[in-house]
C-alpha cells in the first residue's frame, strides 16, 4: 500500500502483514543504505515472526525502493520522519513495538527509540550505522569534500549501487551527535554485527555498547559475517525471538 505524508507529495511503499490471531507486538523492519524492504533479511523475518503471532511491517524509505523521493534529498531526518509515519499509521497506541534497523536502519532505530522512549519496547541492530554519513566523507579527499560542500551534490558509488547525494545529508548530521545518543538512550537492544563488516567496523557496536549509559544492550559478534549478514539470516531471526521471550516482550 501507499502511505501519503502529510504536508507534501511523497509516499511510502509499506506492506503490513497480520497473524490470524495477533498478539500486542508489533515488529517493525528499517532497511539499509541504497536496499529496500524486500531484502532477503526482511522477507525471512516476515516469516518467522508472523508465524509467532506478531504482526510485521516493512516500508521504503524515501528515495528507496518504490517510495517517492530522490536520494539527492536523503537526511536523516527525513529518515526518521518516514519512521514516524510508518508507526503512527500502523501501530495502534498500546502495541509494543519492535524496530530492526539494518545497517542506515540500525542508525534510524537508535535515535527514533531515543527520541520517543516510551513508544518502542525493545531494538534489534543489524550491523547498525551510528556513524552514518561519516563513512562519505571518510571515502573524499578534503579537496572533494570541499567540493561537494561547494557545488551540493555528489555521484556516490558503491558495490551495491549508486546515487547522487545532497551535501545536506552531511549538514543534517549535526543535529545528531553520536555522544548525545550515548547519554539519551534507554530502550533494551540486541546489537548483531559481523567483524568482517567491510562497510560498517564491528568497533562502531563495541563503543555504543561501552559508552551507553543504559546497561540493557546485549551485542552478538559474528567472526565471518559480512555487513549485510544475509547468510545469518535464519541465526538472527532467533535470537530475536529468544530476546524477546525472555528478556522484554510478553504477552
Amino acid at each position: 500500500m501507499r502511505l501519503a505524508l502529510e504536508a507534501s507529495d511523497d509516499y511510502l511503499e509499506v506492506q503490513q502483514t497480520n497473524p490470524e490471531q495477533p498478539t500486542k507486538t508489533v515488529v517493525i523492519f528499517l532497511h539499509g543504505f541504497m536496499s529496500s524492504q524486500t531484502g532477503e533479511k526482511a522477507s525471512h523475518f516476515r516469516d518467522v515472526l508472523v508465524s509467532r503471532g506478531m504482526s510485521y511491517i516493512t516500508f521504503d524509505f524515501r528515495g528507496h525502493g518504490q517510495s517517492s523521493g530522490t536520494m539527492r534529498d536523503l537526511t536523516g531526518t527525513r529518515l526518521l520522519e518516514d519512521c514516524h509515519a510508518v508507526i503512527e499509521h500502523g501501530c495502534a497506541q498500546d502495541s509494543r513495538i519492535v524496530l530492526i534497523g539494518s545497517s542506515m536502519g540500525g542508525w534510524v532505530t537508535t535515535w527514533y527509540a531515543a527520541q520517543h522512549p516510551d513508544r518502542i519496547s525493545a531494538n534489534m541492530l543489524i550491523a547498525p550505522s551510528f556513524m552514518f554519513g561519516q563513512g562519505f566523507l571518510n571515502d573524499l579527499s578534503p579537496e572533494q569534500a570541499a567540493r561537494w560542500a561547494e557545488e551540493g551534490v555528489i555521484k556516490f558509488s558503491n558495490q551495491y549501487g549508486s546515487a547522487d547525494l545532497g551535501y545536506q545529508l552531511i549538514r543534517d548530521r549535526a543535529r545528531y551527535p553520536v555522544t548525545e545518543l550515548y547519554q539519551c538512550y534507554r530502550t533494551p537492544t540486541l546489537i548483531c554485527h559481523g567483524v568482517a563488516d567491510e562497510i560498517v567496523d564491528y568497533r562502531q557496536s563495541l563503543a555504543f555498547l561501552q559508552q551507553c549509559v543504559s546497561a540493557d544492550i546485549d551485542l552478538v559478534l559474528l567472526k565471518n559475517g559480512d555487513h549485510r549478514l544475509t547468510a545469518h539470516k535464519a541465526e538472527l531471526a532467533q535470537l530475536l525471538l529468544l530476546y524477546l521471550e525472555h528478556r522484554w516482550v510478553k504477552d
